[in-house]
């Protein structure tokens, strides 16, 4: 009778891949850790080139919901080919697991170089090569549904890359997860997205009109200390004024960014075709800047993600009672504190949960 191997053996074994053989695929560094998954870079010893190769933790290969999401992935990206989308080569199993391989992209994520904004110019031309990406998965019928600056790679030639369909859908599902589960990075997602609604293409049109603020000002529009305070941000507030340091705004592009950001899908723009033919327009009355040097990072790397939100049924609060926490400011003083007590109470087995997520299959 076979035994199951500790999960702490084969944790060792996921994470210690540098130097070894997988399959025709020679290991060479790691370069990043995700919630569910690990990339390392390697040599394709057949065609002789480098590629990227993307383990599923221990813990995630084990949930069956997680091993289906990590297949997926495979299956959206790898049925798109478009330059501002990440190739996938294929999928495979071996002796340490699913492993999906993919082009390896030479450069930066995007979260690594916005903290203090970005030159305009460039801002706008990423935004219009993610915008060409999204506009091709669109046209294949696929929703990213996680749009946010760590999944998108600034390569060294000046591309940005869209990467990391886990959460893909087709346009007209439902939800493509157990019902009453969340998925995604709460600071980009739309309130649709947020609130566990039906989210089709527009959602994604919300999530790059983050990242083009972000990328702008250097802050996501949304923000907050806590999962309710973001919760309430997106729902309730207005995006803060688009504001660089280095020239004006044109007021067309904070035209755009709110029409993107409009908490309404019907009054955001209804393809992404529409949102690139505005940018375009902007785009060409900007100026290029010239010697303003981007600070590019030592090396290319990839960062750990944000904290993603991925809670099951049975744990996830309802939205509603964040929204109704949010606003609930006329109600008598005993039953806000009594709220508020819940809240935090919340807020408690979140973090929890966040913090088991981030150590999933560690020893």
């Amino acid at each position: 009778m076979m035994t199951k191997r500790p999960e702490s053996d084969l944790w060792n074994e996921v994470t210690g891949m540098v130097g070894k053989t997988v399959s025709h695929y020679r290991v060479l560094e790691r370069i990043g850790q995700g919630g569910m998954g690990i990339v390392y870079k390697a040599e394709d010893a057949r065609l002789r080139r480098f590629v990227a190769l993307k383990f599923l933790t221990p813990a995630a290969a084990g949930d069956p919901g997680l091993r289906s999401r990590f297949l997926r992935e495979a299956q959206a990206a790898g049925s798109l080919d478009h330059p501002h989308i990440c190739p996938v080569y294929g999928i495979e199993d071996c002796g340490h697991g699913v492993f999906i391989v993919m082009a390896f992209l030479d450069g930066w994520p995007l979260n690594r170089l916005v903290a203090h904004g970005l030159p305009l110019p460039r801002a706008l031309d990423y935004a219009l090569d993610i915008g060409a990406g999204l506009q091709e998965a669109h046209a294949h019928g696929i929703v990213h549904r996680d749009i946010k600056s760590a999944n998108i790679i600034i390569t060294t030639k000046g591309r940005a890359v869209i990467t990391d369909f886990g959460l893909a859908m087709l346009s007209g599902s439902t939800r493509i997860t157990r019902t009453g589960t969340t998925l995604g990075t709460l600071s980009y997602m739309s309130p649709e997205q947020a609130l566990g609604q039906r989210v089709d293409l527009r959602t994604d049109i919300w999530s790059l009109g983050v990242v083009l603020h972000e990328m702008i000002t250097g802050k996501c529009p949304f923000g907050g200390n806590s999962m309710q305070a973001i919760l309430n941000a997106i729902l309730t507030e207005e995006p803060p004024p688009l504001h660089s340091a280095e020239c004006e705004i044109p007021a067309e592009l904070s035209r755009i960014v709110r029409k993107t950001l409009a908490r309404d899908p019907d009054l955001r723009y209804q393809q992404v075709d529409g949102l690139l033919t505005a940018l375009r327009a902007v785009r060409h009355t900007v100026k290029d800047t010239a010697g303003v040097a981007m600070a590019f990072p030592v090396s290319p790397a990839a960062a750990v993600d944000p904290v993603t939100l991925l809670l099951p049924p049975e744990a996830a609060p309802p939205f509603d009672a964040f929204l109704a926490g949010a606003v609930s400011a006329g109600r008598p003083a005993s039953a806000r504190w009594r709220q508020a007590a819940s809240v935090i109470a919340v807020l408690m087995f979140i973090a929890l949960v966040v913090f088991w997520w981030r150590l999933a299959g560690h020893p």
